[in-house]
């Protein structure tokens, strides 16, 4: 039973009630959970403004260093004069702690993660991505044993059952093992619902059906955004983000196992019944073959001598039997040939760099100068057009120079940020022109996002395209790793991760220009393909295998793919 044949008999996909129902309720609440549970910490760890705090009879004037800023007394964050006297000129840490300004209690509020103990809400971000490397090591050999439907919907609802208990704990260090547990369990949602919403489609259509909703993670980005600004309490935010834990029960019920994984796993039955209620959905006729036993036409009553002539393989009649071998391949050839060997160091350090820059202006966003909420709900809505003109660009003009061109504008618009100051010698504030570069960095960096996943695709092997894109994206899961400390560099050096960000992405644009262009290529088979590639593109072309009495002969045709 072939899977791809199968799915195929449904009819046209995106035109099918079937299909697009199954694939709007797997892909929503994949990206929605996910980019809140790992997005939440942009408002639950933010760092409210603070000062020690002092005893009731003592002005802050005399007791707290302070420097003047146009005329306004700046106090320092994490000191007092010894004794809260400036006559003796000597500081001391806040004996009796701080005081916090009250628009929002954070984490930071919570456990005091501020001054010496600055890095605290940055490390339990740090532990989310632990999680999700963790998760993606181990729930995709649980999905491909379980199921990916099973896997999908039960981490969605422990992941969202765990942050509920977040929300409730008064233990820093509790806190931070259940964001790893959320880690875990936020890749066991996203991961298995990628795959499982990409199966319901015939291959040719998946890379489609794999891109084409990213821009639901942009969108509850800008959500977020709207629900941090009427809920100003962490534990509050926490619980009502978990809330779409509570949809996902009823989804046990409505969407379907993966059809190709039941064929993978002999289960032909199971797979046959929701083939035929898909195609009842979709008002198709099934190819009996598809249909399951309830349904299939009657049994008749076949004589010896018709079955031997109708099943021609039954005969006596000897002829050559080809057998076909199969060459197991391994990490090590990936550096045995030396065009592999360069894309593959290449696209590790693309992925690296993508995700470092778009998660660390994630996660900065909300530090920038004006309306943190309106910064990172812009940040969040520049992605949507982002997608767009990736999908767009990369169709009609190729992978090669988009992506150089993408990066260049990450890393020449956050560069530029360092050069322009907040205020003119005038006076003039210019800080809408840094949050605008910004945006323009994020539109970029958001680009690649889109184009990453495609392009790692196409310039390796089938042979060993699972290994290659492993090896490459275990780039982003470093750079992930790395990202969440970008906030904290910006309270201590606020000029270094726009120098990281800019010059990486203007390195990567550069090194963009080593690899191959795979536009109007077909994907390649064979490392040997690979190799032989040049500057001249291929017509794509369809293979069409042919087997006349035992003997295959296999012609390429020029046409679509």
């Amino acid at each position: 039973m072939d899977a791809n044949e199968a799915m195929s008999s449904l009819g046209d996909p995106w035109r099918k009630p079937w299909q697009m129902l199954m694939y709007f309720l797997i892909r929503i609440p994949s990206e929605v959970i996910p980019s809140w549970q790992m997005m939440a910490i942009i408002f639950i760890g933010a760092e409210p403004k603070h000062r020690c705090r002092l005893p009731d009879a003592v002005s802050p004037s005399e007791a707290i260093p302070y420097r003047k800023v146009s005329g306004e007394r700046i106090y320092d964050s994490c000191v007092v004069y010894e004794n809260y006297s400036s006559a003796t000129n000597r500081k001391v840490p806040c004996p009796l702690g701080w005081e916090y300004e009250q628009d929002s209690y954070t984490i930071t509020e919570q456990w005091d993660l501020v001054c010496s103990d600055n890095y605290g809400s940055e490390s339990t971000q740090m532990f989310l991505v632990i999680g999700v490397i963790v998760g993606s090591l181990t729930v995709m050999p649980i999905a491909d044993k379980f199921g990916r439907k099973r896997t999908f919907l039960i981490s969605a609802c422990a992941g969202n059952l765990v942050l509920f208990v977040t929300a409730w704990v008064n233990n820093y260090y509790v806190f931070i093992a259940l964001r790893l547990l959320v880690g875990v369990f936020l890749q066991g949602t996203m991961m298995p619902a990628y795959v499982l919403s990409c199966e319901l489609f015939p291959a040719r259509q998946r890379t489609m059906a794999g891109v084409i909703l990213m821009q639901v993670w942009s969108v509850s980005l800008v959500v977020l955004a709207g629900l941090a600004y009427f809920v100003r309490n962490w534990r509050h935010l926490l619980i009502i983000t978990s809330f779409p834990g509570v949809f996902m029960i009823p989804l046990f019920w409505i969407i379907p196992e993966s059809v190709p994984w039941l064929i993978a796993n002999n289960r032909l039955e199971e797979a046959k019944q929701i083939l035929h209620k898909a195609a009842r959905w979709n008002k198709v006729e099934l190819p009996q073959k598809y249909r399951p036993a309830t349904t299939a036409a009657p049994l008749t009553r076949v004589s010896a001598a018709e079955n031997e002539q109708n099943c021609p393989l039954m005969t006596k009649e000897e002829g050559p039997v080809s057998v076909e071998t199969t060459t197991q391949y391994t990490m090590v050839d990936l550096f045995r040939s030396r065009r592999l060997t360069v894309n593959l160091l290449v696209m590790f350090y693309l992925w690296f760099v993508i995700c470092l820059v778009y998660y660390g202006l994630s996660l900065t966003s909300g530090t920038l100068a004006g309306n943190k909420y309106l910064n990172v709900c812009l940040s969040g809505a520049i992605e949507i057009p982002a997608y767009i003109t990736c999908a767009i660009v990369l169709k009609y003009l190729g992978r090669r120079w988009p992506m150089f061109v993408f990066f260049s504008i990450a890393g020449l618009s956050l560069l530029a940020t360092l050069v322009i100051p907040q205020t003119t010698a005038s006076g003039t504030d210019l800080s809408v022109l840094i949050v605008t570069l910004n945006m323009v960095g994020k539109f970029g960096i958001t680009a690649t996002f889109g184009g990453i996943f495609l392009y790692t695709t196409e310039i390796f092997p089938t042979t060993i395209r699972n290994i290659a894109f492993g090896l490459a994206s275990a780039g982003g899961r470093m750079g992930s790793l790395a990202s969440p400390y970008s906030t904290y560099f910006l309270r201590v050096a606020p000029w270094f991760p726009g120098v990281v960000f800019g010059t990486m992405a203007i390195i990567a644009a550069t090194l963009t220009l080593l690899l191959p262009e795979t536009l109007g290529r077909a994907l390649p088979q064979t490392i040997e393909e690979v190799e032989n590639w040049n500057g001249r593109k291929e017509r794509p072309h369809m293979e069409i295998t042919v087997t006349v009495v035992g003997k295959v002969e296999k012609e390429k045709i020029p046409g679509k793919i």
